[in-house]
């Protein structure tokens, strides 16, 4: 991935997180300008957010381990509700989701 290229991604993706943010209904923002055209098609747009919000918690985890070492299950318990406060539209985005995911006869939604 060139450098322009990684920066028109990094461009969409900030409007993709506002937008979901602002929507909070957990629809993917193929609509935007440009998202079709960066991302393809909405499994890989999908799978961006998801990989962006297991990022953004795995470095919130270190950070609440490192101030409560002695109760990991606390620690990771804040991390997991900080990072939903911070990207709730990826939250609500990856819930919908994933339950679309759960349902009977939906196996390859998206």
């Amino acid at each position: 991935m060139s450098w322009t290229t990684h920066h028109r991604r990094e461009d969409a993706m900030r409007d993709v997180i506002a937008t979901v943010d602002a929507r909070a209904d957990g629809r993917l923002p193929m609509d935007l300008p440009g998202v079709a055209e960066t991302f393809g098609d909405p499994r890989t747009l999908l799978g961006a957010l998801q990989m962006r919000w297991h990022t953004r918690l795995a470095g919130r985890i270190e950070r609440e381990l490192d101030q409560a070492p002695h109760d990991p299950a606390a620690a990771i318990a804040a991390a997991r509700r900080l990072t939903a406060r911070e990207l709730p539209g990826v939250r609500a985005v990856l819930d919908l989701h994933g339950e679309r995911q759960r349902r009977p006869g939906n196996e390859n939604a998206t």
